[in-house]
C-alpha cells in the first residue's frame, strides 16, 4: 500500500514518524487526535494541517456575537459561523454575547464536539441556556451581564451544576436581586443537604466566595458584589 509523502516544517518536533504511515492509518490517527494535540500539531507541520482539514476549524477561543464584527475585537459573527461549510470547535474557552437570535442548539451543531474547558456568557440569557452548553469537560464557567435565574429556580439549576465536574462558578450577573447571595446560600445549602458555611470575600479573585462540597470534591462558587462589571479572561486562539 502506498505511503503518503510529507514535508515536515519541524521535524524535531513532530512525536510520531509520520512518513512511515499509510493514508488510512495517517487519517485515522488525524481522526481520533485530541483537538488540543491536532492544533498543535497543524501549526507544525503543513502536511497535518491539510490532512485534518475534514475535523473543521480548530481554535483556543471561539467567541461569538451577532451583528457587525468590528476590527478590534476577536469575535465571529453568529451568521457567519452557522453559515461556514465547515465546522470551528474550540478546546479551551467558547465565549458566547448572548442575545434572542442566538440558538444554543444551533451554535453547538456548528462544533465537531464539545470539548471547551471553560464557558464564558455574556449578554442576555437564562439559567437554561448555560444547561444546554454544559458537558462533561466544563471545568469553568463565568456568567456575566443579564442573566434570568428566579430565586425559584435555583435550586434545580444549582442541582444540575453538581451533576457536572466543574471546579469554579462565577456568577456575574449586573441584574441580580439586592438578596441574591443570601437566597443563592439557602438554594445551594438545601442542594448539598446541610448549612453551607456563608460567603468570604476572596482577595485574589476580587469576589465573594463559597465552597461546595461534592463528594470527595469541592467545587469553587464566586459571585462579585460590587457595581464595577465582570471580570472577563482573554485568550488567543
Amino acid at each position: 500500500m502506498a505511503t503518503i509523502s510529507i514535508i515536515q516544517t519541524k521535524p524535531a518536533s513532530t512525536p510520531f514518524k509520520l512518513l512511515n504511515l499509510t493514508f488510512i492509518v495517517f487519517r485515522n490517527f488525524l481522526d481520533i487526535m485530541p483537538l488540543k494535540d491536532l492544533h498543535t500539531l497543524s501549526k507544525q507541520n503543513d502536511t497535518v494541517k491539510t490532512m485534518s482539514r475534514f475535523r473543521g476549524e480548530v481554535v483556543r477561543c471561539l467567541e461569538i456575537q451577532t451583528g457587525v464584527i468590528t476590527d478590534d475585537v476577536d469575535y465571529t459573527s453568529y451568521s457567519h459561523l452557522i453559515n461556514r461549510p465547515y465546522k470551528t470547535t474550540p478546546f479551551e474557552v467558547l465565549r458566547v454575547l448572548m442575545d434572542a437570535s442566538i440558538d444554543p442548539d444551533v451554535l453547538l451543531s456548528k462544533l465537531n464536539e464539545k470539548c471547551y474547558t471553560e464557558l464564558d456568557l455574556h449578554g442576555e440569557y437564562n439559567w437554561k441556556h448555560v444547561v444546554t452548553f454544559l458537558h462533561e469537560g466544563v471545568k469553568f464557567i463565568e456568567l456575566n451581564d443579564t442573566m434570568n435565574l428566579p430565586q425559584t429556580d435555583m435550586k434545580e439549576f444549582f442541582k444540575i451544576l453538581t451533576e457536572f465536574k466543574i471546579q469554579e462558578i462565577f456568577f456575574f450577573p449586573k441584574n441580580r436581586d439586592a438578596d441574591w447571595a443570601e437566597a443563592a446560600l439557602k438554594s445551594w445549602s438545601s442542594v448539598i443537604g446541610t448549612d453551607l458555611e456563608p460567603w468570604e470575600y476572596d482577595a485574589q479573585i476580587g469576589a465573594m466566595a463559597l465552597k461546595i462540597p461534592i463528594g470527595n470534591r469541592v467545587m469553587k462558587v464566586y459571585y462579585d458584589d460590587s457595581d464595577e462589571g465582570d471580570v472577563d479572561m482573554y485568550y488567543d486562539n
